[in-house]
Order: C-alpha cells, then structure tokens, then sequence
C-alpha cells in the first residue's frame, strides 16, 4: 500500500516543479534590464558614388559627425577594392533591368593589415576607384543596353566601426565592445560607358 499512496504524489510534484520552474523564467526575464545593442547603431557615415572617368566609378566614404571619429575595417565597405567582385554593386540597365555579376568568396587575414584599417575625423572622406570593366562588371551587356547603366553600392558594416575617443577606438578592435553596425547603401548614379 505504501507504493500506491506516493503515486498520485508524483505527478503532483513534477506540476508543482514545472509551474515554479515557468514563473522563475517569465518573471526574471521580463525584469531584467534590456541593454541596446551595440549593433543597432548605425554610424553616421554617408556613401556616395560618382563616374570620374568612362572607365572609372569612384565610391566615397563621408564621416557626417560634427564631433567624433569613426575607425573602420574596409573590408565589405566601399572602400574595399574587391566591392564589385564581392556583390556589393548592383547594375541596372534603364529599362530596370538588373545584370548578373559574378561574385567572388574571399578569406581575410585577421587581424586586418594596417591598410584595411581607416579612421575617418568628422567632415573627412575617403575614396575607393573600381575600373568599370570585366568580368567582374558585365560591359558588353550595359554596351548592348545603349551604354548607359544605373549602379548602386549596398551592404552591412560586418567588419566593424567604432568610435574614436582621445585617440583611441572605443572597445577593442575585433571585439563585439563598441562595435556599431547596421546597413550602409549609395544612392544610385547612372554610369555612361564610350
């Protein structure tokens, strides 16, 4: 008879357990404070792009700070001299057409070298020049088309921004600490190709 008593007890428990168990949980997580994340913010960095030449598009990177400057990893940004080949363009033709790219995988060296690495004082900018030729841009269909080609520059700051305080970045380079993140885009400039 003992054993027939503690069963009805058992299930009783293990409820008792599993109600305690999902009070503890939705209380302590709805009471704990919410840290903004670091990569919700975006840094006030502005992409332009212009044609300077019928073989050349030219990319630059503006700080728009008035007060701060930003260090950046140019990988996967516009001054990355592999932007067109690693599919950060998108070419359209006028008649909103948009042309495949190829686009190449690549494997970086960490940490960056010291050319991967800008800092950028408030109003300063820097410039990236990509030849406007193949295969990584497809000329002879943009010729095909009347020459003319709309070309937009897109992507997420994945390697990394951060603020520079007296000198130093805020956080460690590498580090998630300080990082600013989010979406960066050109707007679109047309392309005329001789």
């Amino acid at each position: 008879m003992p054993g027939r008593l503690n069963r009805p007890l058992l299930p009783t428990l293990l409820g008792l357990l599993t109600l305690t168990s999902l009070f503890y949980y939705f209380t302590t997580a709805s009471a704990a404070p919410k840290m903004p994340s670091a990569r919700a913010a975006a840094p006030p960095l502005s992409v332009s792009l212009h044609q300077t030449n019928p073989t050349t598009l030219t990319a630059r990177l503006t700080n728009t700070d008035a007060t701060t400057s930003y260090t950046l990893v140019t990988w996967d940004t516009p001054l990355d001299p592999l932007a067109l080949k690693l599919g950060l363009a998108t070419i359209a033709l006028p008649d909103g057409t948009v042309l495949d790219m190829p686009t190449i995988q690549v494997r970086r060296k960490y940490p960056p070298a010291a050319d991967s690495i800008v800092t950028l004082a408030p109003g300063e900018s820097r410039e990236q020049a990509f030849a406007l030729e193949g295969p990584a841009v497809p000329v002879e269909r943009i010729r095909e088309g009347g020459g003319r080609a709309l070309v937009r520059l897109s992507g997420a700051w994945q390697a990394g921004v951060w603020a520079v305080e007296g000198g130093e970045p805020v956080g460690r380079m590498g580090a998630e600490e300080g990082k600013l993140g989010g979406e960066w885009a050109s707007g679109e400039v047309e392309v005329v190709l001789g």
